[in-house]
């Protein structure tokens, strides 16, 4: 069965964002994350003036994740930085265990921040966004 990514945007203050993914990351559909993720980074500041301060990318519901597909976040976290944002990726510690050691290597060399035990939702962003 061809499985596909769903993304969700919520914008839950001015200047956080956080993204939700869902179904399959890998090679095939990183590319469509990684759109996402660009069009919350740049065009907020061009379209309203308002740049993201903080993106959370919150992949806990992802059910199947390859090092191809999450090597996208390093891209996310380049155009963060190039957008003076930060990036903060969570919701994949619980299943750290049973990941591809190729998806843990990607996970690490994210940064710990990667490794984030709990989903951030809309009402922890006040939490998230402060540290």
């Amino acid at each position: 069965m061809d499985q596909g990514i769903q993304i969700a945007v919520d914008r839950p203050e001015h200047d956080v964002v956080l993204v939700r993914a869902a179904g399959a990351l890998d090679s095939r559909t990183a590319t469509r994350l990684l759109r996402s993720i660009e069009v919350q980074l740049l065009a907020p500041g061009l379209i309203h003036g308002r740049r993201v301060r903080s993106l959370l990318v919150d992949l806990s519901s992802v059910s199947r994740v390859d090092a191809d597909g999450l090597r996208v976040l390093h891209r996310a976290e380049y155009l963060a930085r190039l957008a003076e944002a930060t990036v903060t990726v969570v919701g994949l510690d619980e299943r750290r265990d049973v990941l591809p050691g190729l998806v843990v290597e990607v996970l690490d060399s994210f940064g710990s921040a990667a490794a984030q035990e709990e989903p951030v939702t809309a009402d922890d962003v006040d939490l998230a966004a402060a540290s």
